[in-house]
């Protein structure tokens, strides 16, 4: 990826990063967010998450959270598709505890995983119904 098809990306996801972290007040339940733009996804490939357009780890005992967006695969994604995938990694931030709870040494299933996505998924959903312009 070059500079400039980075600097693009950038333009494309940093106000969706911001106004879902507006709207989610993350800002405020977080005592620290760390948001990151990965240019060629090595690091998401070294956590196994090689097709992913987004990672989100959260320490939710210590209200810590951070997201990885590989630009890479952003750049692929239509305007709207990209806008899901903001509010479904934030969606992880808010489900963290949950899993935790039964969750062994915080590692899941992957039966539990994909429960674990699907409401992600369900939840993001219906974030960005409720939030849509009335037509």
């Amino acid at each position: 990826m070059t500079d400039a098809e980075f600097e693009a990306q950038l333009a494309r996801i940093r106000p969706l990063v911001d106004r879902w972290c507006d709207r989610l007040h993350l800002w405020d339940y977080l005592h620290e967010l760390t948001i990151r733009y990965d240019r060629d996804g090595d690091d998401m490939t070294e956590r196994g998450y090689r097709d992913s357009a987004g990672i989100t780890t959260v320490w939710w005992e210590y209200k810590r959270a951070s997201v990885i967006f590989d630009l890479s695969k952003v750049v692929e994604l239509s305007d709207a598709m990209l806008e899901y995938v903001v509010v479904h990694e934030f969606m992880h931030i808010y489900l963290q505890q949950v899993i935790d709870a039964f969750a062994e040494n915080r590692q899941v299933t992957d039966l539990q995983g994909a429960h674990v996505e699907r409401t992600a998924t369900d939840l993001a959903q219906a974030l960005m119904w409720a939030t849509a312009p009335s037509t």
